[in-house]
């Protein structure tokens, strides 16, 4: 499916809001994206389903930025893809070293996933 036309962040189709979508139908590629796509989907219809907003992982994180990617790329050229370093949000300041630059988004993207999970209001 072209994911970025019909999906909201949710993971659910913008024309039927009660049908959400999950693993590599969505465009993502691999085992891990997959359940990646599947956890998001689920927790998006369990906070549907008590009558909150479900917020979205940050684009720092690999499952922001895959699941950005999905509901928000390109419609005209979108191509199902793997989680790369790409995705993710940038830093606010640029690291040569990329060892360095990567140490550093993985550390923030821990924070920033520990934070969103405090934010989920079905656990």
């Amino acid at each position: 499916i072209n994911s970025p036309l019909i999906l909201d962040s949710s993971l659910r189709l913008k024309k039927v809001d009660n049908i959400y979508m999950a693993g590599q139908i969505t465009g993502v590629e691999g085992y891990t994206e997959s359940v990646s796509s599947g956890l998001l989907a689920g927790l998006s219809a369990a906070h549907y389903l008590k009558g909150n907003e479900f917020p979205p992982p940050p684009e720092t994180t690999c499952m922001g930025a895959l699941l950005n990617y999905v509901t928000s790329g390109s419609v005209q050229k979108f191509q199902p893809m793997n989680i790369n370093w790409g995705l993710i949000a940038p830093l606010s300041v640029k690291i040569k070293n990329k060892d360095m630059q990567r140490k550093r988004l993985a550390e923030r993207a821990i924070e920033d996933i520990v934070r969103w999970k405090e934010q989920l209001k079905v656990l």
